[in-house]
């Protein structure tokens, strides 16, 4: 029987659509950039053909976005309604929880927007995914408030999108830790390179991406710094 309260039911649905839209988006550009290799001998071939694609998304991308917009929106209502009746309406912590996840969905539903029209980028996906990480925040310190049977599904959660599945360009990588992005270019070309290859090639007029969790490692021993585990969001 599933006991989840309302809000942590939410958040976990978020996550895990969004969790899954990640996956979905590195497997088709890998699949098409490897297609494009194999029929188009020029540059200039694949980016006509690339555009092409764009300008037609799959009805069964649309469709399965759809199926997550109604999913989500369901048990978004569920969670404002639930959190209202929390605490006191004057509740400033409650009252922040309630804006956040407003928020999160407003972000989500633009999220499976741009995947169902393939024009989805590596910075939405990383703003979605600090926003969900900071709502998550806010969600447990009004659960530490609510009785413990109440609150014991809010703990032992799984990794945020952020965590798990945040995609990096080049560029980003670079300015994290204040170098240009010639110099990583250099460090990937280079015979002895130990960098990580990326996990999603372009093309098409698409920079390659890394996992954030695949390239962080390799960034703080290269170049000495620590860096944050959810890599911060482009406004």
């Amino acid at each position: 029987m599933d006991t989840a309260h309302p809000v942590s039911a939410y958040l976990g649905k978020v996550e895990t659509q969004s969790r899954r839209i990640a996956e979905l988006r590195a497997d088709q550009q890998k699949r098409f950039t490897s297609l494009l290799k194999s029929i188009c001998k020029s540059k200039s071939e694949r980016d006509v053909l690339a555009e092409e694609h764009r300008k037609g998304p799959a009805m069964l991308m649309r469709k399965q976005c759809e199926k997550y917009k109604a999913e989500s929106e369901v048990l978004f209502r569920a969670a404002v309604e639930t959190l209202r009746q929390l605490l006191p309406a004057d509740s400033r912590q409650v009252q922040h929880v309630e804006s956040g996840i407003t928020q999160l969905q407003d972000a989500h539903v633009r999220l499976l927007e741009l995947f169902a029209r393939d024009e989805i980028r590596s910075d939405t996906i990383s703003d979605h995914a600090t926003l969900m990480h900071a709502v998550r925040h806010a969600w447990r310190e009004v659960a530490d408030t609510l009785p413990a049977e109440a609150r014991a599904d809010v703990n032992g959660e799984p990794k945020t999108l952020a965590e798990a599945e945040q995609y990096v360009t080049l560029d980003q990588a670079a300015a994290i830790v204040s170098r240009s992005k010639k110099t990583l270019v250099r460090r990937l070309n280079a015979k002895d390179s130990t960098m990580p290859r990326p996990d999603v090639e372009g093309g098409g007029g698409k920079a390659d991406e890394w996992k954030w969790s695949s390239i962080r490692p390799w960034l703080e021993k290269e170049f000495g710094k620590q860096l944050p585990g959810i890599f911060p969001s482009r406004r």
